[in-house]
């Protein structure tokens, strides 16, 4: 079965060392970071190809280029079930 899970960008946390009490998280490298005003928005490259977007307040201090971490809560994300 294939399954995608659905996350809003807003919802993802990304920090230059592993949140150690997150139940979600995973590695990446930054792809692009775009600053939209009062938003920045970071694409992050995780393992397998795939991309997760982020974004946050330009204001936050959010990691540089890089190696990232990514983290979420799991009440935050939609599970997709789609065809094989």
């Amino acid at each position: 079965d294939h399954c995608e899970l659905a996350l809003r960008p807003e919802r993802v946390t990304l920090a230059d060392s592993p949140v150690q009490d997150a139940p979600n998280r995973l590695k990446g490298r930054i792809l692009e970071t775009s600053f939209l005003g009062p938003v920045t928005r970071q694409t992050v490259e995780i393992e397998g190809g795939q991309t997760i977007v982020a974004e946050h307040l330009s204001s936050d201090a959010g990691p540089g280029d890089g190696e990232v971490y990514i983290s979420w809560d799991p009440a935050s994300g939609s599970l997709l079930h789609g065809d094989e």
